[in-house]
């Protein structure tokens, strides 16, 4: 379960490391939103002139070849300031359009005919602070005034040159604190001629107006990296914590149990071969006991267990007297309690059996253990010159009862007597049927 976890881990690091290797790599080639204006885009637009102001100038605007193109005619009048405008509407009621997130324009306007005047290009926004439906002169300009004749085609304008201007300040009665550029509700975009342009033919063609931003911001992906990052190393951290208190928990938990197993049965591990049916061999309750404190739980460690019986051991009783027996199972007891950890249990279980517990053992390990006390066995030296034999059945637990955990150990213990004793048997899952709680 531990390795299964460590896995998932290790993937989510994986997919993590390669989001954000494709990120930066979007990021590096310049990944970019765009918001564009053109004949065939679904937003309304409007020809705009002096009239309403007094003045005479005419405009009027057409589609030819996909591009607009405003006619304007400058007519000298007694209004001061002559023109001929192109608003292109971005609001619905007062919700204009966010472009804050973009970072600059790009401008296919010229006039139709080369000219000397200048042309006019307006972000105007709306902000309720200070501005008011019924009066377009009090949405805010955002303004760029350019020379055809000495800028480039498309013009590239980014948003930190547009200028708020002074006059329109004044007129709105706002301090200099005031003068900065927003672009986070713009109502309209205005294209038009420029603020001194004289009586004439002043036609001019609008192709095309992008705005274009980066789809997100190194700034603000490395934020997200930085939080996303920062986010699973401190969930990795605690968990981590977490884990290595429950471990230390379970240990404390299981050490104790079995501490607890040793001190009730310390005078039958001190003479394990002195077995009284009255108070001395290990009982299955006991065993139990231990396992249950141990048993499926979210502080339960790793553990295999591994029965040892004496070959042929009613036998040997029989033909050399109870004496000579009780020397075997002497001397058997001190290999196995000689040749494992300090953290291990040896411990009597029947009358020719041991069960060794082995915590914080994989069942690959337990079974390498039981070969070798099998070998130590066989070669050990025993009294005339005897050959004594043992066989061993192994199993790690599982999720599962600790009566089935015994009964799968036991039975690769059977196994392994019935295939003629001395030798190691592993149990599996289907040796028998498993209770789940």
């Amino acid at each position: 379960m531990a390795f299964q976890e460590e896995q998932k881990k290790a993937g989510l690091v994986g997919v993590l490391l390669l989001v954000t290797t494709l990120a930066v790599m979007f990021q590096a080639l310049g990944i970019e939103k765009r918001f564009v204006i053109d004949p065939s885009s679904d937003i309304s637009y409007d020809p705009l002139d002096d009239r309403p102001l007094g003045g005479k100038s005419v405009a009027t605007v057409e589609v030819v070849d996909n591009k607009f193109v405003v006619h304007c005619e400058i007519v000298k009048s007694s209004y001061e300031w002559p023109f001929c405008n192109l608003a292109f509407r971005l609001n619905d009621g007062i919700k204009g359009t966010d472009l804050s997130g973009y970072s600059y324009f790009k401008l296919w306007i010229k006039y139709e005919t080369p000219q000397d005047s200048s042309i006019r290009f307006n972000a105007r926004n709306f902000n309720p602070a200070y501005s008011s439906l019924d009066n377009d002169e009090s949405l805010k300009y955002n303004t760029i005034e350019f020379y055809e004749k000495s800028s480039s085609y498309p013009l590239v304008v980014p948003f930190e040159q547009f200028q708020v201007p002074t006059w329109w300040l004044v007129w709105a009665g706002l301090s200099h604190e005031d003068g900065a550029n927003d672009f986070s509700n713009i109502f309209s975009l205005v294209v038009g001629t420029g603020y001194v342009v004289g009586p004439g033919d002043r036609s001019f063609v609008v192709e095309r107006i992008e705005i274009i931003g980066e789809l997100i911001s190194a700034q603000d992906l490395y934020f997200v990296l930085l939080l996303v990052w920062g986010s699973v190393g401190l969930i990795y951290f605690l968990d981590k914590i977490f884990s290595m208190k429950k471990e230390k928990a379970g240990q404390e938990q299981e050490y104790e149990a079995l501490s607890k197993l040793l001190e009730a049965k310390s005078e039958e591990l001190s003479h394990p071969l002195s077995r009284n049916p009255e108070t001395g061999a290990l009982d299955n309750d006991s065993i139990l006991d231990l396992f249950k404190s141990t048993a499926r739980s979210e502080t339960s460690i790793q553990l295999s267990m591994m029965f040892v019986g004496v070959d042929n051991f009613s036998t040997l009783k029989d033909k050399y007297g109870e004496s000579m027996a009780n020397d075997v199972l002497q001397i058997v007891s001190q290999i196995l309690a000689k040749n494992i950890r300090s953290s291990d249990i040896v411990a009597r279980w029947g009358e020719r059996e041991f069960v060794l517990i082995l915590p914080h053992t994989e069942l690959a390990f337990a079974s390498q253990l039981a070969e070798k006390l099998h070998v130590l066995v066989e070669k050990a030296e025993w009294p005339e010159n005897l050959k004594i034999y043992a066989s061993f059945g192994v199993a790690e637990r599982l999720d599962e009862t600790p009566t089935s955990f015994i009964n799968r150990a036991t039975k690769a213990l059977n196994a392994a007597s019935a295939q003629g004793g001395n030798r190691v048997v592993t149990a599996t899952e289907h040796m028998v049927e498993i209770s789940r709680e």
